[in-house]
């Protein structure tokens, strides 16, 4: 890696950290906002998080659009950094009149950075350059330091200090990553020549050239996103159609270039990567409550507090990446390095481990005396980190080889909106350990592992079933598509 394309790479990875922090930070401590200040109902509470959530990977494919077709990158990527700094300042004033408007200003604002973002840290590297994955693994580490960090500084400023203290240090991650950006433009130079060359039809349209039409329609898109937080029972049905209309875009788009093979290859590893992260996202729903009820958090007097646990995985991101890095140099020397199908397969393997391990670990508890092991949580955990490790930063680096230059962005925001998909489909998932009420009697606690023993059986299945897809995905790519990458 040349110089020049380090100091790119770690100014890009550090806005990306101050924009995770902004969002996990707000992210974190909505729900329970929603709950102890605006007192919403619990099933209304969680309408909003998930509308919010969900658009925020969904305007993914509207700025991926818009850098692809309309205007470079790097002026998405601003412009995303000014609606997020905006939209997070909105929120510190804890109006409920203007506190919707905040978060429909920040989906926007997230939803215009993601991809364009990602395809810049793409055009650091030639598209069969093997440093790719490398450098989005090191991407990927910024990412979850920056959730990791938003997280525990917003818990911290909220017992000690006010609300509205949790969502000041959120407007300041975003305004320092706006000034970090604004001032480092000279390293972007060659990527932003690299972004423009499919744009120069910019010049034959003057609507779009003005900055008035462009405030125009970011209010808009504003206020639509309002709408659909707050109405949010018909937004995972707009969000899924806007998918697959996607799908149908990319597909015609890259078929017109004679890209079939491409195509077929990115529908494939867009399956595989929703049903990982329906499966992964089960440390955030049935693994979670798993460990709330069944899980002897008892260490040494201290009983650990099951919201604190959410942090280990990126921890482990940031711990692990490092050395998943070496291992592809390492693999990548002897010849022995797997393709990027084979990596998603390899994550298939370790969600395999990671419910194998919780099922064991159920079942021991419910013929013993109903408590899991916590060591066995903590191996669930490596399992998943590294199976996320494997599929995460490794998909990022197969769209931006599969997809043709004016569909770069646009391809990421269909990926990043696939990942919301899954997320989506992890809470149905969850259902098979759903059986359960907190208000069963402490007696019943071998009732309780017995339970999670036979979901996480059912879940151990699931994964086998799409590793054994995965395989036959990996055959399909290689063998029969002729796409190694």
């Amino acid at each position: 890696m040349k110089k020049p394309h380090e100091t790119a790479l770690n100014i890009l990875t550090l806005i990306q950290f101050c924009e995770r922090f902004c969002f996990y930070a707000v992210v974190s401590s909505l729900i329970l906002f929603f709950s102890r200040v605006y007192r919403l109902d619990d099933t209304v509470n969680y309408g909003y998080f998930a509308a919010f959530f969900g658009l925020s990977f969904g305007f993914s494919v509207v700025g991926g659009w818009l850098a692809d077709k309309v205007y470079s990158y790097i002026k998405i990527i601003g412009l995303g950094l000014i609606l997020v700094c905006i939209g997070s300042f909105i929120l510190i004033l804890l109006s409920p009149t203007t506190f919707f408007y905040g978060l429909a200003c920040m989906s926007i604002g997230v939803g215009f950075f993601k991809p364009n973002i990602t395809s810049l840290v793409g055009l650091l590297f030639e598209k069969d350059s093997a440093r790719r994955s490398e450098a989005y693994t090191i991407f990927y580490m910024g990412i979850n330091l920056g959730s990791f960090i938003g997280i525990i500084l917003s818990s911290l400023m909220l017992i000690y200090f006010s609300w509205r203290s949790v969502f000041f240090i959120a407007w300041l991650a975003s305004l320092s990553g706006l000034i970090i950006f604004l001032v480092t433009q000279k390293y972007f130079a060659p990527l932003t020549h690299k972004s423009i060359n499919k744009h120069t039809k910019i010049t034959q349209t003057k609507l779009i050239q003005s900055n008035g039409l462009v405030s125009i329609g970011c209010v808009i898109l504003v206020y639509i996103s309002y709408l659909l937080i707050i109405h949010s029972l018909v937004t995972a049905e707009i969000l899924i159609g806007l998918f697959l209309v996607g799908i149908l875009y990319i597909f015609k788009a890259l078929m017109q270039q004679h890209l079939g093979k491409q195509a077929l290859a990115f529908l494939l590893l867009l399956i595989l990567n929703i049903c990982f992260f329906a499966l992964f996202q089960q440390l955030l729903s049935s693994i979670n409550l798993f460990t709330d009820r069944t899980v002897d958090r008892d260490l040494f007097g201290f009983i650990v507090p099951t919201t604190s646990l959410q942090s280990i995985n990126p921890v482990l991101v940031v711990l692990f990446g490092p050395l998943v890095i070496l291992l592809w140099k390492k693999l990548r020397q002897i010849n022995w390095e797997p393709s990027i199908s084979g990596k998603f397969s390899w994550s298939f393997v370790f969600c395999v481990a990671a419910f194998a391990t919780l099922a064991a670990s159920a079942y021991f508890a419910a013929i013993s005396d109903g408590k899991s092991n916590f060591l066995a949580l903590i191996l669930t955990y490596v399992f998943m980190t590294l199976g996320e490790l494997f599929i995460g930063p490794i998909g990022l680096t197969a769209v931006t080889q599969l997809a043709s230059d004016d569909l770069l962005a646009f391809m990421l925001g269909i990926w990043y909106l696939g990942t919301a998909i899954g997320n989506y489909f992890s809470g149905i998932l969850a259902g098979v350990t759903t059986a359960i009420s907190d208000k069963i009697s402490p007696i019943a606690h071998h009732t309780i592992a017995k339970i999670y023993a036979f979901g996480f059986f059912e879940l151990l299945l699931m994964s086998i079933f799409v590793l054994i897809f995965a395989l036959f995905c990996q055959v399909l790519i290689t063998k029969y598509l002729k796409i190694e990458f």
